[in-house]
């Protein structure tokens, strides 16, 4: 194996294939949907005055960069958040959602880290 082959095999392996499937089973919303809203969010009149949103806007940002990849060219750093999104969202959404109950600020923050709670999961 010559180097260039080295690393490629490397640049694959960054990822498992549990945590990319798991990561695009999360992240539900498509690349359109989530810059449209990450744009709407920074728009928003009160959103300097929402500090804990400020951080799921950025973690979105770099979701955006993530979906636009192939999995051989994820990185490690990548890597570490797209555990950082699964964790959330695992975190945040833990079957209590119900769209009679609308939590605005918890959804604001899912849909940033590219998650929509009232789409239906796929099967």
């Amino acid at each position: 194996m010559n180097d260039r082959e080295a690393e490629g095999a490397m640049t694959q392996s960054v990822v498992p294939e549990a945590l990319w499937d798991e990561f695009h089973s999360v992240v539900n919303m498509t690349s359109d949907e989530l810059a449209d809203w990450l744009r709407a969010e920074a728009e928003r009149e009160d959103a300097d005055r929402r500090p804990d949103q400020d951080g799921a806007r950025r973690i979105g940002l770099r979701v955006l960069q993530i979906m636009d990849k192939g999995r051989g060219d994820v990185n490690a750093r990548d890597r570490m958040y797209m555990r950082t999104v699964v964790q959330a969202v695992a975190t945040r959404n833990d079957g209590w959602f119900d769209t009679a109950h609308d939590d605005d600020a918890w959804r604001r923050r899912l849909m940033c880290l590219g998650h929509d709670p009232r789409r239906p999961a796929a099967h």
